[in-house]
């Protein structure tokens, strides 16, 4: 559970965005960030994290499907 009370209303969903399939953070039903990575072909483990923050375009509903 978040720290912070304003953050306990965030939920994590599954998603697809931009062809990719990151971990949407949503609150009050609207995406409002995404986390994507990559992982490495040899071991599987993370080596690149991207987190995008732009409420606009996270809420595009052509932008965003929540699985």
């Amino acid at each position: 559970m978040p720290a912070k009370p304003a953050l306990r209303a965030v939920t994590l969903e599954s998603a697809r965005v931009n062809g990719e399939e990151p971990v949407v953070f949503v609150h009050g039903g609207v995406a409002c960030a995404a986390l994507t990575y990559d992982l490495d072909a040899m071991d599987g483990r993370v080596v690149d994290l991207r987190l995008q923050v732009n409420p606009e375009k996270e809420a595009a509903p052509s932008a965003v499907s929540v699985m």
